[in-house]
């Protein structure tokens, strides 16, 4: 019996339970001076990433736009309008200075180009900054899910055949 404990103890200490791996890529577009979107006009960027995984499950993405309002005299306020490459369009509606923040579907971000497009309806103002922040994981998993190792199986196992042969003694010795 001493034996048998032992070794159910040993299988115990072996065993474990696996999580996903969770990246992120962070990837800012260098403007190198703010770019000016005129009155009606549209004007496009590229962010170009790479996952440090070969099939990567990706879990959310977001993008960030910084915007500034020009100050200009002539026009009172200025309305704008984005779309990325024809899966998620936003409305951006007055543009004041800031930071303007948007979730985005999930579906085209896995080949590693994500285009952005900002059209000015009405005035103009200045594209500061643009942040894709990507989170995935590396197993398929769409967060970190415990997965039983076959150690823990193993250890069930002996689990049971003990069980069974402490059992078959106790009946044996009547």
């Amino acid at each position: 019996m001493k034996r048998v404990f032992l070794y159910c103890l040993s299988l115990l200490l072996i065993s474990g339970t696996a999580y996903a791996d969770s990246f992120q890529i962070d990837n800012s577009y260098d403007f190198k001076s703010p770019m000016l979107v005129g009155w009606g006009e549209t004007v496009d960027w590229t962010h170009t990433y790479s996952f440090e995984v070969e099939l990567p499950s990706i879990t959310s993405a977001n993008l960030t736009l910084g915007l500034m309002d020009d100050g200009g005299c002539f026009d009172m306020f200025e309305l704008a309008v984005g779309w990325t490459e024809g899966v998620r369009k936003f409305w951006i509606g007055e543009v004041d200075t800031g930071e303007y923040s948007y979730s985005l579907a999930i579906n085209g971000l896995d080949d590693g180009i994500y285009k952005v497009f900002l059209r000015s309806l009405f005035g103009d103002f200045y594209v500061a900054s643009s942040r894709l922040v990507i989170d995935y994981t590396d197993s398929g998993d769409t967060g970190a899910v415990p997965v039983p190792e076959p150690a823990s199986m193993l250890l069930f196992g002996a689990g049971l055949i003990g069980l069974a042969g402490t059992f078959r003694k106790k009946l044996l010795k009547k």
